[in-house]
This record gives structure tokens, sequence and C-alpha cells, in this order.
């Protein structure tokens, strides 16, 4: 690529990771205001914009910017603003559940089958952590793993729409360390986050905040993979495709 090419290029980079950082600084601001300002008469009201700005994160950053699509930071700074919102629920989540919202925390049965979800469990289980890694970083995604599946599990069933919940919940279940190992591109971290993707590109079809997001983040993941580990992505990525198939037919 000529010299003047790259530096344009580049220069486009920058400016969306500035733009990126804007919006999510903002957002975590507000997070933080409304978490010092709360007191029980107003945190049903905090708790409500609290997640209108995970939903505002989801749809800001998934718009075409530029012609350029979100990637992994992205998802990680919406990531933020969710366990920020998860936050002001534990801490007032009896007197949530007893506020003019409380129908919201009611569980309910689920309305049939979850092929997607029971598939994506079924391979999440089957993950095998291949040989040469000997970091940290292991025992911390295998705790992640392991919570993600109790997560989908007990969504599944006890929720009407598991899919739309578990899309919009997902990074609760994984430990704040799980993510920086994401952020740092650890291959298995990486192949977690892909089968979340599978869930959240399914989700994206229906949700219009989630569009653009499920499939752009995953190529985003193939591309960041060293080539001896990519086969942990095979499934992730024919199940995207084979899902957008069987909606073209």
């Amino acid at each position: 690529m000529p010299p003047r090419l790259g530096y344009k290029k580049s220069r486009r980079g920058c400016t969306r990771c500035k733009q990126r950082r804007v919006k999510v600084r903002t957002g975590t601001q507000h997070a933080r205001v409304n978490a010092v300002c709360i007191t029980e008469e107003s945190c049903v009201e905090i708790f409500l914009s609290s997640s209108l700005l995970g939903i505002g994160a989801f749809a800001g950053l998934g718009a075409h910017n530029a012609g350029q699509q979100p990637r992994i930071d992205d998802l990680l700074d919406v990531f933020v603003l969710i366990r920020g919102m998860s936050d002001i629920l534990n801490r007032y989540e009896p007197l949530l559940k007893e506020s003019r919202i409380g129908h919201l925390f009611v569980k309910g049965n689920q309305s049939g089958p979850t092929p997607l979800l029971d598939a994506t469990l079924m391979q999440l289980r089957q993950i095998v952590i291949p040989e040469g890694f000997e970091d940290g970083g292991i025992a911390i995604c295998q705790e992640s793993i392991a919570s993600a599946i109790a997560w989908i599990e007990n969504h599944t069933g006890t929720t009407a729409a598991p899919d739309e919940r578990i899309a919009m919940t997902w990074c609760l279940s994984v430990s704040s360390e799980f993510l920086d190992l994401i952020r740092q591109r650890h291959p298995v971290a990486l192949c977690v986050l892909a089968h979340y993707c599978v869930i959240l590109d399914r989700v994206g079809r229906s949700q219009w905040f989630m569009r653009n997001w499920g499939k752009p983040v995953l190529q985003d993941i193939r591309n960041e993979m060293e080539p001896r580990w990519s086969s942990m992505l095979q499934w992730c990525l024919a199940a995207v495709e084979c899902e957008r198939n069987a909606q073209m037919h």
C-alpha cells in the first residue's frame, strides 16, 4: 500500500477509535453519576436510564461509521456500560422487584425450543484448550466457560425469549479478568467470545439495536486469531453462515 494511502487509512482508524472512546466515556460518566446519585426513590428511573445506555451503545457503535463495521473493542465498550447497569440492579434488586417495573424481573417459561442455544451449549462444553498454553489465562478461561454455560442454562427455560436476554447480559457471566484477556486477544478467550457472537447474530435479526454486530465481530475475531488456532472458530463461522442461508430460503 502506498505510504499516503496507508496514512489516510490509519487516520480514519484513529478517528474511529477517538469517536468510540468519547461515546463510551460519556456513557460511563452518566453511569457513574447515576450510581452516586441513586437513592431508594430514584432507583427505578436510574435503572431504566442505565438500561437505555446499553441499548444506545449497541445502536450507536453498531451503526456503519465511515463504512466500518463494529469490532471486538466496540463490543467490549458496550460490555462496560451493561456491567455498570448490573451494579445498580445488584444494589437495589429487592426495591426494583417491588416497584412498578417489578414485572420485568418475574421469571417466565420458555416459549419454545431453542436449538441454537442448545447447540451453543454443546459446543461450549466441548471446547478443548490446545496444548501449548501454559499461561495463567487458562484458568480464567475455564472458569468463564463454566460460568457462561451456567448463565445460558439458567435463562433457558425461565425466560420467554432467552436468546435476547442472553445477548444483552452474557457479559455479566464472565469476569473482568476474562474481558481483559479478550482485549489482549487471548485465543481461548476469543474462541469463547465467538460463541457469544453466534447468539448475537441471531438476535440482531429481530432486535434493531443489535443488528450488524454478530457477524462483523466474529470476522474481526477470525482476523485476529493466529492461523494455528483458527480451527477453534470453525463451528461459530459455520453456524452464522448456516443461519443466514436458512433465512434467505
